[in-house]
């Protein structure tokens, strides 16, 4: 009867010690050559964001009442995201994590880009989920250089991507940057000094940023007098 029972304890310690060792082992699945490989596959672009309580918020974020389930699957689709060039630019193995960390925050923010009328919606902040996935619709004239800094988030992630016209989006990351101003938490914003590089965002590209990259996005091409650019953010898992 004893030995069973130590049997028992013995079975539900390894038990336990297989599980530990599984959830560490998954914590810490991706590296560079899985993330790639998950990266070209392309399925994050088009993956259906699945049927969930349609939640409705008010202007502050605040969720409001009289929820129902939503399950349309058929909406038209304005942009075809399978067509864009993801950026080389983004690093895959920190969206890897992030992605498979919120699979649904980001499922809803590509839903947002392919079924929104992008030529026709009116420049603002619209809530996608809340505080947790929103954009914002810009347009007008880019900008100088010497009007601009370099930028860094912690709390969100952002997806640029230009509806019309063109634009320069310089990328450095933030090891090699300098800080030039306090953390502005309420704008979740840090400005830096930096030398990094630029490249073309237009309608075929998308960009994607993480808290390590500071970019210095809006910047003015010859020839391309008004920039409708659309920036959603996406909130870091565990914040």
């Amino acid at each position: 009867m004893k030995n069973s029972k130590s049997l028992r304890l013995l079975f539900l310690g390894l038990l336990l010690l297989s599980t530990i060792l599984s959830i560490a082992q998954a914590a810490g699945e991706w590296d560079q050559k899985k993330a790639a490989e998950w990266f070209k596959k392309r399925e994050w672009l088009t993956a259906t964001v699945a049927a969930e309580t349609s939640v409705k918020y008010d202007a502050f974020g605040r969720t409001l009442e009289n929820a129902v389930p939503d399950t349309n699957f058929s909406k038209p689709a304005y942009l075809q995201l399978e067509k864009l060039k993801p950026h080389k630019s983004i690093n895959t193995l920190e969206f890897a994590k992030q992605y498979h960390a919120q699979p649904l925050w980001w499922s809803k923010a590509f839903a947002f880009l392919k079924e929104t009328d992008l030529a026709t919606i009116k420049p603002g902040k619209y809530l996608i989920d809340g505080d947790n996935v929103f954009a914002t619709i810009t347009e007008g004239p880019p900008k100088q250089s010497d009007t601009t800094k370099w930028e860094s988030h912690r709390i969100y992630q952002d997806i640029h991507y230009v509806v019309k016209g063109k634009e320069k989006i310089g990328i450095a990351p933030i090891s090699s940057a300098t800080i030039i101003n306090d953390y502005n938490n309420a704008r979740d914003l840090l400005f830096y000094s930096a030398e990094g590089r630029h490249y073309t965002a237009d309608t075929s590209n998308l960009f994607i940023f993480f808290p390590a990259d500071a970019h210095r996005p809006n910047l003015a091409i010859k020839g391309q007098d008004k920039v409708k650019k659309i920036v959603i953010k996406i909130r870091r898992s565990g914040l």
